[in-house]
């Protein structure tokens, strides 16, 4: 990790590290965390991530990469993916947005470009849904050399790497009408 400070731009620090509180007993807030233990190889026609782990999860249900909301509100969503190829080989492009109630979303699409290595592909939003909509993290690629998609890894003696992890929670100032609500 390192921390650099350019000349006259603020600093670029090595880490950030963000702990926040989503609920407590008394007002527990709809939110998941949800992985792939998977990789899942991409081609030019978007396909549906699968989602196959979840790692917690409260009235927000997944059915394997589809996500249902129990409650509406103002909900952020991220997704990072780790992209690359099995064999170190891979080359083009990998792109994942989001889908909601089988529409792609406005302004969700984001492009890791691989050169027979791996990165960290960032996709997210915040958005307003509502009780009862699905919502799918989409995969497509388009591919010069070998294969591209999302990897996932067992290091040795480290924790796995999943292909990606989705996590997804209610804003507790939110409200879907017009009478604003305090947060806590």
């Amino acid at each position: 990790l390192i921390a650099s400070k350019p000349k006259n731009e603020p600093l670029v620090p090595g880490i950030i590290f963000a702990t926040f509180r989503l609920s407590n007993e008394e007002n527990p807030v709809a939110y998941a965390q949800l992985s792939s233990s998977q990789s899942q190889w991409g081609c030019t026609t978007p396909k549906i991530v699968k989602l196959d782990n979840n790692d917690g999860s409260n009235h927000i249900k997944n059915n394997n990469g589809v996500m249902e909301f129990e409650e509406s509100g103002t909900y952020f969503v991220m997704a990072a993916a780790q992209c690359g190829s099995d064999d170190n080989d891979g080359v083009g492009d990998v792109r994942m947005w989001l889908r909601l109630n089988g529409e792609d979303m406005a302004d969700s699409n984001t492009i890791q470009t691989v050169e027979t290595d791996t990165a960290v592909l960032v996709c997210q939003t915040a958005v307003e849904l509502k009780k009862g909509d699905k919502l799918e993290v989409v995969l497509a690629t388009d591919v010069t050399e070998g294969t591209l998609g999302l990897v996932a890894t067992k290091p040795h003696k480290e924790s796995a790497v999943p292909s990606i992890i989705v996590s997804v929670f209610q804003s507790t100032g939110s409200t879907t009408n017009s009478k604003w609500t305090k947060p806590g």
